[in-house]
This record gives C-alpha cells, sequence and structure tokens, in this order.
C-alpha cells in the first residue's frame, strides 16, 4: 500500500504544474492591460472603470461551474483586477498608495 506522502506527492506535483499555468497566464493578462493602460494614458482616460469591473466579475459568476463557490470568483478576480491596476499605475508614474490616495513625494 502507498503511503499518504506517496498519493499526495504526485498531486502536489500537478498542483505545482497549474501553478505555473496560472502564472503565465496571469502575466499574459497584466501584459495586455499594460497596453490598455498606455492607450487610456496617452487619452486621458482613468486606469478604473468599475462598471467594467463589476461586469467581468459577474460574467465569470455566471460562467463558473464550480468547485470554486462564487465568493472564491469574486475575490479571487478583484484581487487579480487591483493587482493589474496597481500594476498599471506603476507603469504610467501614478504611484498610488495601498488606500487608493496619491502616494506623497518627497521635495
Amino acid at each position: 500500500l502507498k503511503s499518504s506522502s506517496e498519493k499526495l506527492l504526485p498531486l502536489r506535483r500537478k498542483i505545482d504544474c497549474i501553478n505555473g499555468d496560472l502564472l503565465k497566464l496571469l502575466n499574459k493578462r497584466v501584459g495586455v492591460a499594460q497596453v490598455i493602460g498606455r492607450i487610456k494614458s496617452q487619452a486621458g482616460i482613468p486606469v478604473s472603470d468599475y462598471a467594467r469591473e463589476r461586469n467581468i466579475i459577474d460574467g465569470l459568476v455566471a460562467r463558473n461551474s464550480g468547485p470554486l463557490d462564487e465568493v472564491a470568483v469574486r475575490k479571487i478576480f478583484a484581487t487579480i483586477i487591483r493587482e493589474t491596476k496597481r500594476i498599471e499605475r506603476i507603469a504610467h508614474g501614478e504611484s498610488k498608495s495601498a488606500s487608493g490616495k496619491k502616494a506623497c513625494r518627497k521635495r
């Protein structure tokens, strides 16, 4: 009989591969968002579009077949969107603190 650790090892390897795939996809997503951010910056459009963000998350919740529940989908994608916007702001010199207020600049 296999021990618990012998049973877990291939599953953990599978999780490691999935994590790598997720990381690649998240970086790809951020890359596209950075292009969008440049376009928005040139056009004077704000980084945040709360109606679009809500529509994205609502659409993902509607398409979700589990086992993630609605709360998990909302939290995960809210975090992805928030971090993507943070990176966009950094890339375009709009550094903001974690509270969302403009960070003070030393003179």
